[in-house]
């Protein structure tokens, strides 16, 4: 496991919601597929824990790095002292 920026982080956390949430319920919309933007409002429903890791990674403070918690849903935070 690596540790990496916040920013990362977030970009990380916020994956399934953007893509199997918001992703699938635009292709949903577009295409005029009730069945598909009902599996993207899903996805958007169960990436919540997602969403509440992403705010508190960005949230953790500048220069923090962030590493996966092994087991339980979250992160730790490394903060660098500037000296």
């Amino acid at each position: 496991a690596r540790a990496s920026r916040r920013a990362q982080y977030a970009f990380t956390a916020l994956a399934p919601f953007v893509l199997l949430g918001c992703g699938l319920s635009a292709a949903g919309i577009a295409a005029g597929f009730v069945s598909l933007l009902v599996c993207g409002v899903f996805g958007c429903l169960i990436a919540g824990a997602d969403l509440l890791v992403a705010v508190r990674a960005l949230a953790a403070g500048r220069g923090a790095l962030l590493l996966d918690h092994p087991v339980r849903c979250g992160f730790f935070a490394f903060l660098c002292s500037g000296g």
